[in-house]
């Protein structure tokens, strides 16, 4: 969850992979709370990674991946 930032910013903030303005936004819940803003950045950045091809083969199938 966030806040002081619309659906909008917060796509535009991800695609320009500003991850801080991301954290500053974000609504700590459960074991958030205890993440410093470092920590929220990583997570937010491991979080939003690029799905490998791998991963993809692994979760959809093979059909859907573009292994070589």
């Amino acid at each position: 969850m966030f806040y002081n930032i619309d659906y909008m910013m917060l796509t535009i903030n991800l695609l320009r992979k500003n991850y801080d303005h991301i954290a500053r936004c974000l609504v700590p819940m459960g074991d958030q709370m205890q993440l410093t803003h470092e920590e929220r950045v990583a997570m937010l950045k491991r979080k939003t990674r690029k799905f490998s091809e791998q991963d993809i083969a692994e979760k959809w199938g093979k059909q859907y991946a573009n292994l070589k």
